[in-house]
C-alpha cells in the first residue's frame, strides 16, 4: 500500500514515477519503515513531547537532531537536477511545475520550494496508506458491508474517478473509514490572543463548580482530539465505535447537532478552518480509487489475530507488539 500511495504522491508532487524497483522509492519506503519501528519504542515515543517543551534542543551539534532525513535528501537532490537541467514541464500540472512557472510570483529559493514538495510528501505519503489499510480491515471483519460494495462497483467503471465519485455507497465506506480511522489522532493551536472559549456541555469541576467556558491566554497551546470528535457517544451514539456506512445514508443516521466540522463532511480528520488538510480532496479521490479497485478485484477476510493500531507517527497496525504489519486473508 505504501509503495503505491508513493507513486501517487509522487506524480502529483513530481510529475514523476519513481517506480517500485527505483533507487529512490526502496530508500523511502525503508526510511519511513525505520521510522515506524523507531517511533514504536518509548524512546521515539518521549522524544517528540521533549522536542516540543524544549525546541531548542535541536540547535545542538548533535548529527542525529541535525541530519536531513531520507526522504528530503532525494528530493531535493532529484528537485536540484531538474531545475539546473531544465527539466520542468512547461505545461506541467504537478505542483513542482507550478510552482516553478510561477517562481517569480511565489519568490521562493530552490531549498524552500523544494521544502514545500517535501511537506506535501510527507503530509500525503503514508496518512492515506493507513486510512485505506484500516478501512480494508474494517470491510475484511464486516463482509457483509464489503459484499455490498463490491456488488455496487462491479456494475461500473472503476478506473473512471467520475463515475466513482457519484456511487453512495462508496462515499459511505470512505467517509465511515475516514471518521473510523484518521491517520493522526489530533492537531494543536494556538491561541494569538485573550479570549473566552464557551463549551458546548457545562462541566462539573471536582470542587463543585458547574463550569461553561473556560479563559485561554495568548500563546496558551490547545489540543484538538480528532480521534475523540469522531467516535464520542455523546455525538454520534451509542454505536459510535461501530463501522457502519449505512449512518450516512439512512434519514436522520447522522445527528442533526453537536457534530465536528471540517472541510469533508462531519469529521474532524481533516481539522477545520483557514488551516484545514489543503490536500483533502486528493486524499478523498485516491482512498476512493484504490478501496474501489482493490474490493472490485479481491476478497479480503479476517485471519483471527488480535490487530492493534498505534500512532507511530501515523497509524499503524500493531500485531505482537511489531508495527507495520497488517495479515489479511486474501
Amino acid at each position: 500500500m505504501s509503495y503505491c500511495r508513493l507513486q501517487a504522491i509522487a506524480r502529483v508532487g513530481f510529475g514523476r514515477d519513481f517506480g517500485p524497483d527505483s533507487p529512490e522509492s526502496i530508500a523511502i519506503n525503508e526510511s519511513w519503515r525505520n521510522d515506524v519501528e523507531i517511533m514504536s519504542t518509548f524512546t521515539g515515543f518521549i522524544t517528540p513531547i521533549v522536542l516540543n517543551l524544549f525546541p531548542w534542543i535541536t540547535k545542538l551539534p548533535i548529527p542525529a537532531l541535525q541530519e536531513d532525513g531520507v526522504t528530503k535528501k532525494i528530493i531535493h537532490r532529484i528537485g536540484h537536477r531538474m531545475l539546473e537541467e531544465g527539466d520542468i514541464k512547461t505545461d506541467g500540472r504537478d505542483i513542482f511545475s507550478l510552482l516553478v512557472k510561477d517562481w517569480s510570483l511565489t519568490g521562493l529559493t530552490n531549498d524552500r520550494l523544494l521544502d514545500n514538495i517535501v511537506t506535501f510528501m510527507f503530509a500525503g505519503f503514508e496518512t492515506s496508506s493507513s486510512v485505506i489499510s484500516f478501512t480494508i480491515l474494517s470491510l475484511a471483519q464486516n463482509l457483509e458491508t464489503q459484499e455490498k460494495l463490491r456488488e455496487q462497483l462491479t456494475d461500473v467503471n472503476t478506473s473512471d474517478y467520475n463515475t466513482m465519485d457519484k456511487l453512495s455507497y462508496l462515499d459511505a465506506v470512505v467517509r465511515e473509514g475516514l471518521r473510523m480511522h484518521p491517520s493522526a489522532h489530533d492537531t494543536e493551536r494556538i491561541s494569538i490572543r485573550e479570549d473566552v472559549i464557551p463549551l458546548q456541555s457545562p462541566i462539573t469541576m471536582t470542587d463543585g463548580r458547574t463550569v461553561t467556558s473556560f479563559p485561554v491566554k495568548a500563546g496558551e497551546r490547545f489540543i484538538v482530539p480528532w480521534t475523540v470528535l469522531n467516535v464520542s457517544p455523546a455525538i454520534w451514539g451509542s454505536d459510535a465505535a461501530k463501522f457502519r456506512p449505512e449512518r450516512w445514508l439512512e434519514p436522520n443516521g447522522i445527528p442533526s447537532s453537536g457534530l465536528p466540522r471540517g472541510p469533508y463532511s462531519n469529521i474532524a480528520t481533516f481539522a477545520d478552518g483557514p488551516r484545514s488538510c489543503i490536500g483533502w480532496r486528493l486524499a478523498v479521490m485516491q482512498i476512493k480509487i484504490i478501496l474501489a479497485v482493490l474490493i472490485k478485484s479481491f476478497e479480503f477476510k479476517d485471519t483471527g489475530v488480535h490487530i492493534g493500531s498505534r500512532l507511530v507517527p501515523s497509524l499503524q497496525p500493531i500485531v505482537d507488539g511489531k508495527p507495520g504489519n497488517l495479515p489479511l486473508h486474501v
